[in-house]
């Protein structure tokens, strides 16, 4: 579970249980690890876009009744309770560029100021939308919450676009193949977007998934019918080598996954058998991070995740050591390299051919003011 219920005011963030003394609920984005105990008997009001909600209820069957959704950069004004008193929350919804419906948390009262990533994936937008939020003319944020999934030096990344070129080209390389490509239930539609438009052909996935995708937008670039296609989408978990090596019995294929899993080793494309690992995350890389720190330049730091994994490569504790960021903090006036242009590249496929309550108590009303008008965008995950 990757949700906390935060030490500084009684709020839980994508945390579901044990959530005694908790008065108001945010949920980031609909991913597994940040819904545990979400279920359709649920009754207290979380607050999140409407694309989560729609998310969330459909694959967990929360009541839509139960989401009260947010708009992308609008301060909205809550209350609770702290002690005999109530208190003002300001809180601020801004994209996270993870998956669709993703979003990141400021929560501001007289006495702090938070910023709660959620699973974010830096980009120049994020870093444009957010100067209202922690430029030089705002208020210091108090408590960074952030995405520490590769915390680690030696996680790194390409870009994504130079991940979904190599995906493209690897496509490309093997066009008398069927292709299997490894993708989470939510989170990687603009991936399989490119894919179809660069190579002009649909992508046949399940008809579930396919409800899943109309729920986030356009569908043309898909269908269900399996034999309209030899590009199929499935599940992360089940492109397995035993998988494949029951498919190429009856027909020559490869498999497709775009992970991150194995960014602590190796940064660059693998193949392993007739699958391709390439690299490809909607997560900050170690550089990411560092760059996400200094520019919000938070006083302390916590992190999303705690401690290991049982994923290769995820399954160390020092990711959740917060100081070995010390050293950004205290020199985040100084110029750092541009997190997006320094990150390893992925080589070519050539090179490898032969990735609460409807009315909790605490909560009083909710109203929105409107912010200072900036363009707004989610991009396609975990």
């Amino acid at each position: 579970m990757n949700g906390h219920v935060l030490d500084e005011l009684p709020i839980a963030v994508d945390c579901f249980k044990n959530t005694k003394n908790v008065q108001l609920f945010f949920l980031t984005h609909a991913h597994s690890d940040h819904t545990m105990g979400l279920t359709s008997s649920w009754q207290s009001k979380i607050h999140c876009t409407e694309l989560t909600a729609k998310l969330a209820s459909h694959r967990l069957g929360v009541r839509r009744s139960c989401f009260q959704t947010l708009e992308l950069q609008q301060d909205y004004i809550l209350t609770f309770r702290n002690k005999n008193d109530s208190c003002i929350l300001h809180v601020t919804a801004l994209p996270a560029n993870h998956c669709p419906g993703s979003c990141m948390f400021v929560f501001e009262t007289d006495n702090t100021k938070i910023l709660y990533t959620g699973d974010v994936k830096p980009n120049r937008q994020l870093y444009e939308i957010g100067k209202d939020v922690w430029g030089l003319d705002n208020r210091k944020i108090d408590v960074l919450y952030v995405d520490n999934t590769y915390a680690e030096p030696a996680c790194r990344l390409p870009p994504p676009k130079e991940a979904f070129d190599e995906i493209i080209r690897i496509c490309q390389l093997h066009e008398d193949c069927s292709i299997f490509l490894g993708v989470y239930w939510t989170g990687h539609e603009d991936l399989l977007v490119e894919i179809s438009t660069k190579l002009g052909r649909l992508i046949a996935v399940t008809r579930e998934h396919l409800k899943v995708l109309t729920l986030v937008g356009d569908v043309t670039c898909f269908t269900t019918d399996k034999y309209e296609s030899d590009l199929h989408a499935m599940p992360m978990g089940r492109l397995t080598k035993s998988f494949m090596q029951e498919m190429n019995e009856t027909e020559k294929a490869i498999g497709i996954v775009p992970t991150g899993r194995r960014c602590h080793k190796n940064h660059s494309t693998e193949r392993e058998d007739c699958i391709y690992y390439v690299p490809l995350s909607h997560h900050p890389s170690y550089s990411e991070l560092c760059e996400l720190i200094r520019v919000t330049g938070p006083e302390k730091i916590k992190p999303v995740v705690s401690g290991s994994c049982g994923y290769e490569g995820m399954a160390s504790y020092s990711r959740a050591d917060m100081s070995q960021f010390n050293h950004v903090i205290s020199g985040r006036c100084q110029a750092s390299p541009n997190p997006f242009t320094i990150l390893t590249t992925a080589k070519s496929a050539e090179g490898v051919a032969k990735s609460t309550v409807g009315r909790k108590c605490g909560i009083r009303n909710i109203r929105k003011k409107s912010r200072s008008a900036k363009p707004v965008g989610v991009v396609f995950e975990d």
